[in-house]
């Protein structure tokens, strides 16, 4: 290996370590605790070291944002299990509520504050974001196409239905169903969303 190619590596060492120690830190304390110098002291380097590599702590949090999306991908493509396009949907929901529940600090890296935002170059788009909409969007599709749902605009469809489990969800981690029984908040959730996902469903005469 020469020099270059071993910088290189020790480089790419470098930065994988910062993010983390990173993500560490921010899943101990949350975002407005997380700062550079908690993030430096974590890994046993300066915080000038860290600035080396990342702008600001924005762009730290845009990075754990991306492989927090990158996790909530591999849960929403294992419901691929399902053969059928309205099983898969009812799945993807499932396991989007279970995947907020069990992660509430990545959520709201993801969903709710807008310091990963900040990180992101105006003239691109929320790729990480986008790249489940569209993988839902797509089984929507063959959900209409099958007839298992109702021939109504997938665009629809998907926007409907990611607005109500994220309102589901937000409300929850928010503390905003403290008039219910712990005990009962999750499964009402889940029945919500399979409620709301029944209105678009057709029922053909042989099932």
């Amino acid at each position: 290996m020469g020099i270059n190619e071993r910088k290189e590596r020790e480089k790419a060492e470098l930065s994988q370590l910062i993010l983390k120690g990173a993500m560490e830190v921010f899943l101990e304390v949350g975002f407005e605790n997380t700062s550079i110098r908690k993030i430096a002291e974590r890994i046993e380097y300066s915080p000038g070291t860290i600035y080396v590599y990342f702008k600001d702590k924005d762009e730290i949090l845009h990075e754990l944002h991306h492989t927090a999306f990158d996790q909530l991908m591999e849960v929403m493509e294992k419901t691929a299990v399902h053969q059928e396009p309205i099983d898969q949907v009812y799945a993807i929901g499932d396991s989007y509520i279970t995947f907020a529940l069990e992660n509430p600090q990545l959520y709201d890296l993801m969903f709710v504050l807008r310091a990963p935002m900040n990180a992101i170059n105006p003239e691109c788009e929320w790729e990480d974001g986008f790249r489940t909409y569209e993988y839902f969007k797509s089984v929507l599709i063959k959900a209409v196409e099958k007839g298992q749902l109702k021939p109504v605009d997938p665009e629809v469809l998907c926007v409907t239905f990611w607005a109500t489990v994220h309102g589901l969800v937000t409300l929850y981690l928010r503390e905003r169903f403290q008039n219910l029984p712990q005990e009962q908040i999750e499964p009402l959730m889940r029945y919500s969303l399979r409620e709301m996902v029944k209105q678009y469903e057709l029922v053909t005469s042989d099932q």
